[in-house]
């Protein structure tokens, strides 16, 4: 049974300057909505309600969204706001969290590494903190699905064009169906390092011993530990990785276009503001997108 998720936001964010220098690139409203919330509504959602998060030096704001406020929700019930009280009570109400602050900045296996006490002796999941997902089943739920039926590690993937190669960790392997028993991981490879489009997509369902493999790898020249470098030598060990087609949209809110993206057609499914929305988009269609200028 899994129940525990890791979700490292210690990063910098650099991709999300200036927003990212006092807040958490996690933080970033798509609508009203923080991407954190995205991705802990589908744990919530998949069954998994302890929540790790492995956090920088302003870390302190996530743990306050997270966290009880009693003078907004004495504003809310006094002003007869039972459905906004209700959704903000549910925010903190539905999930334990728990939160580590990392020593370092250091790539994404050392945050992972840093949540080994925590985890103990169980599988567990870690999700990418800067990308959510959306569709009819949740992919957490479908890599535990996967896992139930495997006993394996699993790595949420899609197939990709081959110049988006370097922007990826690129699995290798046979793909049978929908699985494919990787043979290989490679992170941002070169066009010529691999001939594989299957990429890992920011969700994983690990094994606990993947901790015996974090610890034994070395600071590369950019100083950082990669969790697909562990997945690798783990892989040269033992034949216990596979990759997963989900089922899905995913959206990259770590960038300037995938995040506008994310807020157009999430704003065009809210039913408070899509025909306004809709009727924007057609009048600047209909200019040939010229803004007026004053």
């Amino acid at each position: 049974m899994i129940r525990k998720a890791v979700i490292p936001i210690a990063g910098y964010g650099i991709r999300c300057l200036p927003f990212s220098k006092e807040i958490p690139k996690t933080m970033i409203n798509v609508i009203t909505t923080p991407v954190i919330q995205y991705i802990v509504d589908e744990l919530i959602e998949s069954g998994i309600k302890e929540i790790l998060f492995v956090v920088g030096s302003s870390g302190f704001i996530v743990e306050n969204y997270f966290s009880k406020n009693v003078e907004l929700e004495n504003f809310l019930l006094e002003k007869g706001e039972n459905e906004r009280l209700t959704k903000i009570k549910d925010i903190y109400n539905n999930a334990n969290y728990y939160f580590i602050k990392t020593k370092t900045i250091s790539g994404s296996g050392s945050s992972i590494l840093s949540a080994k006490n925590w985890i103990g002796n169980e599988a567990f999941l870690v999700l990418c903190g800067d990308e959510f997902f959306v569709g009819k089943n949740p992919v957490v739920k479908q890599l535990i699905d996967v896992f139930e039926n495997t006993g394996k590690s699993v790595i949420a993937m899609k197939a990709i064009e081959n110049h988006e190669r370097d922007k990826f960790g690129i699995l290798e392997g046979k793909l049978t169906g929908k699985i494919l028993e990787i043979t290989r991981t490679v992170e941002k490879p070169k066009i010529n390092e691999t001939d594989s489009n299957f990429a890992g997509m920011g969700r994983y369902l690990l094994t606990p011993d993947i901790f015996e493999y974090l610890e034994k790898l070395e600071y590369k020249k950019d100083k950082e530990l990669q969790l697909t470098d562990a997945m690798q030598m783990k892989l040269k060990d033992k034949d216990d990785i596979i990759g997963y087609l989900y089922d899905g949209k995913r959206y990259d809110c770590g960038n300037k276009y995938d995040y506008m993206i994310a807020n157009i057609e999430t704003a065009l499914k809210d039913k408070e503001i899509s025909v306004k929305i809709k009727n924007y988009l057609k009048s600047l269609y209909e200019k040939d997108f010229n803004i007026d200028e004053y």
